[in-house]
């Protein structure tokens, strides 16, 4: 949900999910043309439900407004998902084209920051998926975030992710090296614990060959990646 904030507080800067995702979108589009056959899949999280951020009303789920963007509404009786496991395939890693590029844009541009950070758990899942690529083909997974990595209990029992479980995911992978770079977007650690937490998360890219790297504005959001 930190994403709907402006940039830096200031109300005349862009909300930073806009901002990371036009940044996205032009990387995006790089990667499309017959000299570049890159094979591209995108996950988001943190984007179908959450908290009510209203004061006094933080036990409420809701859910993304479909008619009023960036509003929402009481999650359905029936509705299963917990902010802690809101993890999306968007995207099927696959050949990427101009027709994908312009249909995941449209998806892209409809999406609304609400949730947790389940960051651990989006990281696993795409290096679950680029394994399953050809033997010669290089892996390399690319996660933005604002946050590092926010699960709350209560959610599926096997969705809570920490830094082992990272850690446990890449040694699996034997001889196989899938790249991990990590953009914290806007993120500066303050307290302790989120110092622990951006040290968990440069000792997991470094591992991998990748790297943590700082973006405070879109130009240095777009040079990182």
């Amino acid at each position: 949900g930190s994403m709907m904030r402006r940039l830096g507080g200031i109300e005349s800067q862009g909300r930073m999910i806009d901002l990371a995702r036009d940044t996205l979108e032009a990387i995006l589009a790089r990667l499309v043309g017959p000299d570049e056959p890159f094979r591209v899949g995108v996950l988001v999280y943190g984007h179908r439900c959450g908290w009510n951020p209203a004061p006094g009303q933080h036990t409420e789920l809701v859910v993304p407004d479909p008619v009023r963007r960036g509003q929402f509404l009481p999650a359905p009786p029936d509705f299963a998902l917990h902010p802690n496991s809101d993890v999306e395939s968007v995207l099927p890693l696959g050949a990427f084209s101009e027709r994908i590029r312009r249909e995941l844009e449209n998806r892209l541009d409809a999406l609304t920051a609400m949730g947790q950070t389940p960051l651990y758990l989006a990281i696993i899942q795409a290096i679950e998926a680029v394994r399953k690529e050809p033997q010669e083909n290089r892996l390399h997974v690319v996660a933005i975030t604002d946050g590092f990595n926010e699960q709350t209990s209560g959610g599926p029992p096997d969705a809570r992710k920490f830094r082992k479980d990272v850690e446990d995911v890449l040694t699996a992978l034997g001889n196989r090296r899938v790249q991990l770079d990590i953009v914290g977007f806007n993120l500066v650690a303050k307290t302790p614990n989120e110092q622990t937490a951006q040290q968990d998360v440069i000792a997991i890219a470094t591992r991998t060959g990748g790297a943590f790297h700082s973006a405070a504005d879109p130009s240095l959001l777009l040079k990182a990646l």
